[in-house]
């Protein structure tokens, strides 16, 4: 007589519970590593991304060169100063005029700028030949008048209130705050009134809202030559 041996069953319900925990934990590495994939992914486009985008680098100060730029016809304008009158551009012609496009009264470092750019403005008349610097904002001029009579500026301070200009010259494109005001953008226009060079800062990827003085005439020069 044969004898028959039944083998036990190995799914018991501990058995079950060890192979769902371990299949848990298995999936759960998977989505890991593609998790990490992922991002390390992401993180090489980003910055790929925002080098291709560079067309200028003196680190730490990176600047594009946008439109219109160096050997276009620098666009006409008259805009409202803060001492109340008039100043058009072709006012200058005969002369070379540095435009400062700048943030406004919410950016205490492009005001400091503002200063540097005054006190230098005798090094930067030796070095690169600038007669006039025109600081252009989004600001109401009264608001301006203010923040100008306060500090003791003297150097010109525009109301570009309407962005017209600031539309024209494509100064909007380049700054933290995505179009709706300048970033730091400096363009120099030569006694035609043809731009001879075009840097701007604020854009990405280091939004620059200050730059040293030093540095710009650095960057106009070697440019320019």
């Amino acid at each position: 007589m044969k004898s028959i041996v039944k083998q036990k069953s190995m799914n018991t319900p501990k058995s079950k519970k060890r192979q769902k925990s371990r299949n848990a934990w298995q999936k759960r590495l998977v989505v890991g590593v593609v998790g990490a994939v992922f991002v390390v992914g992401t993180v090489l486009s980003i910055s790929k991304g925002r080098i291709g985008a560079t067309t200028k680098e003196t680190e730490p100060y990176i600047y594009a060169v946008g439109r219109p730029g160096p050997g276009d016809q620098a666009p006409e304008f008259t805009l409202t100063s803060t001492s109340g009158s008039e100043i058009s551009l072709s006012a200058y012609r005969g002369k070379t005029v540095l435009l400062f496009f700048q943030e406004g009264l919410t950016c205490e470092a492009c005001w400091t700028q503002v200063g540097d750019l005054e006190k230098d403005a005798k090094l930067f008349k030796d070095q690169v030949g600038i007669d006039q610097m025109l600081v252009i904002t989004l600001d109401p001029v009264k608001l301006l008048a203010q923040k100008v009579q306060t500090n003791g500026y003297k150097v010109p301070v525009l109301s570009d209130q309407n962005k017209a200009v600031s539309v024209a010259y494509s100064a909007l494109a380049y700054g933290m705050m995505h179009g709706t005001t300048p970033g730091h953008t400096f363009i120099l226009v030569d006694p035609g009134g043809v731009i001879r060079w075009r840097a701007d800062y604020g854009g990405a990827p280091n939004y620059a809202m200050y730059v040293p003085d030093p540095q710009i005439m650095q960057d106009m020069e070697t440019d320019l030559n």
